[in-house]
């Protein structure tokens, strides 16, 4: 019966010290997007930092191009993939 007793109370040790690990990382990482473009069915932009930046826009057909200021921590959608291609740091301030 001890022998019983301490595994039942090692197995809920263990599992009360992992859980709330797991939880939160699963959590953290659903949420976060990566730094600079990328793409799914759409084309977005996520900077990560501290400052104000432009952000320049490159569209498949090398014609239609533009620039936005991007606020910190700004993630923004910037249409669908077949109309952008890519989107780059332009240069600090706006």
């Amino acid at each position: 019966m001890k022998f019983g007793r301490k595994l039942a109370a090692g197995a809920v040790v263990l599992a009360t010290t992992i859980a709330p690990f797991a939880v939160t990382t699963s959590a953290a990482a659903a949420d976060d997007a990566p730094c600079g473009f990328y793409t799914g069915i759409n084309a977005y932009y996520n900077h990560c930092g501290d400052n104000y930046v432009t952000i320049k826009v490159d569209h498949w057909d090398d014609r239609n191009e533009w620039s936005y200021c991007s606020a910190p921590w700004e993630d923004k959608y910037l249409g669908p993939t077949n109309v952008v291609s890519f989107a780059h740091f332009a240069k600090a301030g706006c």
